[in-house]
C-alpha cells in the first residue's frame, strides 16, 4: 500500500521514485525503410537524456569508466543502446530506468541443455535470497533464456517490454507463484526466451526493485504516439490518516520512533551509499570536519 502511494504521488507530482534516478537503457526498432538525416541518431538520444537530467534535476549516476576513470559524466549519459531492424518506416523506442541497487545483484548461469525446469527455478531462488533486502523488493524479474551468454543478459532487460508467448507465460507464472510461495517478494516475473547453440542453455537473470520505471513511443511520420501507461493504483485509499507526523528538524521525535512504527514523516534526510561513503570517509579523514553541519541530522 506505501509503495503504491509512492508511485502515485511521484506520478501526480513529476517527482522520482527513488533518489537512484537510474541508467537509460534503451531498446530501438528501426524501420528498414527509413532514411534519416542531421545528426546521428544515438548523439540525439543521448542529448535528450541529458536535456532530461538536467532540467529535472535528476540525480547523474554515470562515470565516464568503469575502471580507469570514475568521474561523473555530470550528464547520466552514455545511453546504452540496443537496436533492431525491423519492416516498415518507423521508430519504436522502449527506454528502460535501471538502478544500481537491485542491478549488482542480477546474475547469470550457463546451464547445461539437460538442465531441468526445477534447476532454474532453484538458481532463481537464491539469486532472490542472495540479493535480499538490498535489492528493494518487492521485486520485477527479468528473465533471459537463450541466445549467448551477453544475448542472454540483453533479453533478461529486453523482457520487461516483451509480450510473452502462451509458454512464457505459464513459466513466469509458475516461477512467481513458486517464489512467492517459498517466501519471497515478488510482484512480476517477465521471460524473454530466444535460440541458442544445441550445447547451450544460458539463463540470465535481472532484478529490479519495486520500481520498474519504463516507458515507450512510437515515431512515425513525424508524429510521436506513446504508449499508454496504465494509472490504476485500485483504489488507493488513505489508511495511515492516524500515523504520527513527524518532522526531521525535529531530532527528539526521531529519537522516539519504535522499530516497526508507521510514520508520516516530512523534511529533508541525507541519504549516501557506496562510492559517496568512501568519498565521505576521505573526505572527514583529510579535513577533520564536513563542508556543512551533520549533527542532528537525517
Amino acid at each position: 500500500m506505501n509503495i503504491l502511494k509512492n508511485i502515485k504521488l511521484a506520478s501526480d507530482t513529476n517527482r522520482p521514485l527513488c533518489q537512484d534516478t537510474g541508467q537509460v537503457i534503451i531498446f530501438l526498432e528501426l524501420g528498414q525503410n527509413l532514411l534519416i538525416h542531421g545528426i546521428l541518431l544515438k548523439d540525439a538520444i543521448n542529448n535528450a537524456v541529458k536535456r532530461a537530467y538536467i532540467d529535472n534535476y535528476y540525480r547523474k549516476s554515470v562515470v565516464e569508466n568503469s575502471l580507469f576513470n570514475r568521474t561523473n559524466t555530470n550528464t547520466n549519459t552514455p545511453v546504452l543502446i540496443y537496436t533492431d531492424i525491423i519492416e516498415g518506416d518507423s521508430i519504436n523506442i522502449n527506454l528502460l530506468i535501471k538502478g544500481a541497487g537491485s542491478e549488482n545483484y542480477s546474475t547469470l548461469k550457463m546451464f547445461k541443455p539437460s538442465a531441468s525446469k526445477e534447476e532454474i527455478f532453484e538458481f532463481i531462488k537464491q539469486s532472490v535470497i542472495t540479493a535480499g533486502e538490498k535489492s528493494c523488493p518487492p521485486l520485477v524479474l527479468g528473465l533471459g533464456i537463450g541466445s549467448t551468454m551477453d544475448g542472454a543478459s540483453v533479453l533478461s532487460k529486453k523482457a520487461f517490454f516483451n509480450s510473452m508467448t502462451q509458454d512464457e507465460q505459464v513459466f513466469s507464472n509458475s516461477l512467481k507463484d513458486y517464489l512467492n510461495a517459498s517466501g519471497q517478494e515478488i510482484l512480476d516475473v517477465k521471460l524473454c526466451s530466444a535460440a541458442t547453440h544445441i550445447a547451450c542453455h544460458p539463463v540470465a537473470l535481472t532484478i529490479n526493485c519495486h520500481s520498474t520505471r519504463h516507458a515507450g513511443c512510437v515515431i512515425k511520420n513525424s508524429k510521436i504516439i506513446y504508449n499508454e501507461i496504465n494509472k490504476d493504483y485500485k483504489a488507493i485509499e488513505d489508511k495511515d490518516c492516524h500515523c504520527r507526523r513527524v518532522d526531521t528538524d525535529n531530532i527528539e521525535a526521531i529519537r522516539s520512533l519504535q522499530a516497526g512504527e508507521k510514520i508520516l514523516l516530512s523534511g529533508v534526510i541525507y541519504t549516501a551509499r557506496d562510492a559517496a561513503h568512501k568519498k565521505i570517509s576521505e573526505f572527514y579523514k583529510n579535513n577533520s570536519n564536513f563542508p556543512f553541519s551533520l549533527k542532528d541530522k537525517i
